[in-house]
């Protein structure tokens, strides 16, 4: 393992190099290169110097066990690459929060979102009323437990901090206010995909 950049010795006609050996850690001086030209050593692409404190992991992923820490310059001896990991590519999208405006990015992963469907089912019965308003109001009928709804307007936010839309009934085309998510955050819709 080099120590220090190679020195041409002038007077002999050598250049030479403070090195390590990888096998048994000792420390010298080694004539790469003599008078005549005959080159003794050449710089390894077979070996690397840890710089920084690094993991040295089982398997090829990053996120692989870790078998343990590699100090400041100890040497790697390369049986296999340098291979690039290929990420899976994150999208993200820039969006606004109905309930509150509060605006930012979200990652796109899994099932944490998916795309808006006009469409609603009810997971619990909710009163399907005239007025955006939920309380105070003329209620319409009672819409049951896996009935199906369209949006027309909305969601909004109400004045007691329930989420509600504008829907029609697709069993008898009623249209009128129902509530997704009430103040308690009890889920009454759930946006079909």
């Amino acid at each position: 393992m080099l120590l220090e950049e190679p020195v041409e010795e002038e007077s002999a006609g050598v250049t030479r190099v403070l090195g390590r050996s990888l096998t048994d850690g000792k420390e010298g001086y080694v004539t790469v290169k003599g008078n005549a030209g005959t080159v003794y050593a050449e710089a390894s692409t077979k070996h690397y110097t840890v710089v920084r404190e690094v993991a040295l992991q089982k398997g090829f992923r990053s996120n692989s066990e870790v078998l343990r820490t590699l100090p400041e310059g100890e040497a790697i001896e390369v049986m296999e690459g340098p291979r690039a990991e290929k990420f899976d590519a994150v999208q993200r999208i820039r969006g606004r929060a109905l309930s509150d405006g509060v605006e930012g990015w979200v990652t796109l992963k899994g099932e944490n979102v998916r795309p808006w469907s006009p469409y609603y089912t009810a997971l619990k019965g909710t009163p399907i009323t005239e007025e955006l308003a939920s309380t105070d109001v003329k209620v319409l009928r009672e819409l049951h437990e896996g009935e199906e709804v369209e949006c027309l307007e909305g969601p909004v936010s109400d004045e007691a901090n329930q989420m509600r839309l504008k829907g029609r009934a697709l069993k008898d085309n009623v249209v009128g206010w129902i509530t997704i998510r009430d103040s308690s955050d009890t889920k009454f819709l759930s946006c079909s995909a």
